[in-house]
């Protein structure tokens, strides 16, 4: 019943997400309509340009005149003014009024759904065996927390994300940068609860003392420095209406090094995740190769690790920024892609065991038949050489 409640929630907010277009420029903007906040970011930062009051060719083309012209803007303008102005320009130069809404919409949308699936397929499997544990209730509060910002960012490409500034109306800029407040806020928890999930089930496997003691010391870094970098996230900007509401004054974290840090915990979580099996896998009371398998397993279920890394690339357009619903796409499409590859990541063995079930036991006969077989004409071979 909770499952059908987050995927019918999940397909309305699908369903609502669908793009208007809209005439951005109705009339040719001029200089005339800048706003004079906006002007007089211009003209204080023309001369260090090189380029003539009158040579706008020279103005659209300079990139260090359009870097330190936003950065003047957000230190100095409103919202409404840095839109403006915004605005003005994109109709001067002839900016492309390009989009990458749908390229968000659809990336959010598979990757939930892999990731519900992944989900669903643990959950029958444990169910059917009757032994679902707390890592499976951790697993499935994790999923559904995940429908709050994976709907949120549909919800964003319906206000404009994924557009250019200048591309968006009056107030769709703060209503972006609240959601993605939201958003980033809720991926740190549940990207927690799948890393204290994975521990949980390692506990399941490995019965020792020792195991146990530093499984729970990781439950613990776990827990203490998500919740750091939660807390951390959440108040980055104070007050805290700041981060979306630019038109408030106060101070704000360097976001780019707080992504930063986040990723690096993450990736050291990662690590701990896989060096700790592996180190007690050769003490089971399992075969050789029993042992290779499972350690593989451990290995490939970690396919958070990787995501992560790969994230780290985009992390380096992640700062506050005048155009932040076209700089921030790819951060938050490899955001949720971390999201769905924990999820994944946590339910393969559970679905490992699922595909083992579904196929044929005349399958397994044959492939230790031919193995056998190969095993009698190797010693065949060694026989006949001694």
């Amino acid at each position: 019943m909770i499952f059908a409640w987050a995927l019918c929630l999940f397909s309305i907010l699908v369903h609502s997400a669908t793009a208007h277009t809209v005439d951005i420029f109705p009339r040719a903007l001029t200089l005339a309509d800048t706003p004079p906040c906006g002007l007089s970011c211009f003209i204080s930062v023309i001369p260090e340009s090189g380029c003539a009051l009158d040579d706008l060719n020279c103005q659209c083309q300079n990139v260090g005149l359009a870097q330190a012209n936003a950065a003047c803007l957000l230190e100095n303008c409103t919202m409404a003014d840095a839109l403006g102005t915004s605005k003005v320009q994109a109709s001067l130069c002839g900016l492309p009024n390009e989009s990458k809404s749908n390229k968000v919409l659809q990336a959010t949308i598979v990757v939930y759904e892999a990731a519900f699936l992944a989900v669903c397929l643990r959950i029958y499997r444990k169910y059917i065996d009757k032994r679902l544990g707390v890592d499976d209730y951790t697993i499935i509060a994790a999923i559904l927390l995940t429908t709050l910002p994976c709907g949120l960012v549909i919800a964003m490409t319906q206000m404009g994300f994924g557009k250019h500034i200048w591309s968006l109306q009056n107030g769709q800029l703060k209503d972006n940068l609240l959601l993605f407040f939201i958003a980033s806020t809720t991926y740190v928890i549940v990207l927690g609860m799948i890393k204290v999930s994975i521990v949980m089930f390692y506990l399941q496997i490995f019965p020792w003392r020792n195991f146990r003691i530093l499984s729970y010391t990781l439950i613990a870094y776990i827990v203490s420095s998500n919740l750091a970098i939660f807390l951390a996230t959440v108040f980055s900007c104070w007050p805290v209406r700041r981060f979306w509401d630019r038109d408030v004054k106060g101070t704000c974290l360097d976001i780019s090094a707080l992504a930063f840090a986040n990723s690096g915990n993450a990736i050291a979580q990662d690590f701990l995740l896989i060096i700790l099996p592996i180190i007690f896998v050769g003490k089971l009371n399992v075969s050789n190769r029993r042992k290779v398998v499972i350690g593989i397993m451990f290995a490939v279920g970690t396919l958070g690790f990787v995501a992560t890394i790969v994230r780290l690339k985009f992390l380096l357009d992640f700062k506050v920024s005048i155009d932040p619903t076209w700089d921030y796409v790819e951060v938050t499409i490899w955001t949720t892609i971390e999201l769905a590859s924990g999820f994944v990541s946590v339910c393969l063995p559970a679905i490992r065991q699922l595909i083992v079930m579904a196929i044929p036991n005349r399958c397994f006969q044959y492939f230790d038949s031919v193995r056998e077989r190969l095993v009698r004409e190797k010693d065949d071979e060694e026989n006949l050489v001694s």
